[in-house]
């Protein structure tokens, strides 16, 4: 799975970039270790723990890192979140862990339907290709902009999406995708709301524009 420009709303078309089945694997990262493309078992992703920038008993991480099988997912966040908007930030977090799981097994990821409302999840399940690919290589998204409205009010969030180091590979060793044009950096906007079982994130949109 790899991004594309989308509105969770479904009020807006996506133009995804992975109909571009190139093949070119010249110029391409490989995958190492246990994230061959050629194994047949599923993939079960494994973490490594967020390293925070700033110390303290629960300190909201403001740089993480995570590594699931030959993708590495990198968030940066804010340094000065509100406290009030923290349990939200931390919510979204999560949420952008279970978001690199996906990309990297093209399989919409269980946490998903915890932490996202229904719209979300079904926009996910339309990204997934229709092909037994795997990520590879690296995304990162950083976070600049916390709105914090007050409580019972959404929590918005604004940042850059960079997922020019993002490569997916077929079973057989070949790239899905070419990658080499397009959708490199995103803007993105995501939302988390409370619902009636608890708050959730409600839009997760992408966007060109410089970043």
């Amino acid at each position: 799975m790899k991004h594309t420009i989308a509105v969770l709303t479904c009020t807006a078309a996506l133009v995804s970039s992975l109909t571009a089945c190139g093949d070119d694997t010249s110029t391409l990262p490989q995958p190492t270790g246990g994230s061959s493309p050629s194994a047949t078992t599923t993939i079960r992703p494994t973490t490594t723990p967020p390293t925070a920038t700033t110390t303290g008993p629960g300190v909201l991480a403001s740089h993480s890192t995570y590594n699931y099988n030959g993708l590495t997912l990198v968030v940066n966040l804010p340094t000065d979140i509100p406290a009030a908007s923290q349990p939200y930030m931390r919510l979204f977090s999560e949420f952008l862990q279970a978001d690199g799981r996906t990309m990297a097994t093209n399989k919409v990821d269980p946490a998903i339907a915890r932490l996202a409302s229904a719209a979300v999840v079904v926009e996910y399940n339309y990204w997934i290709v229709g092909e037994s690919v795997q990520g590879i290589g690296s995304v990162i998204y950083t976070f600049s902009k916390v709105i914090t409205n007050p409580p019972g009010y959404p929590i918005s969030f604004s940042g850059c999406l960079d997922q020019s180091k993002l490569r997916q590979v077929r079973k057989n060793g070949t790239h899905f995708d070419d990658n080499s044009n397009k959708d490199h950096k995103l803007n993105v906007v995501a939302t988390i709301d409370r619902g009636k079982t608890g708050p959730t994130v409600t839009r997760f949109t992408f966007d060109n524009g410089p970043c």
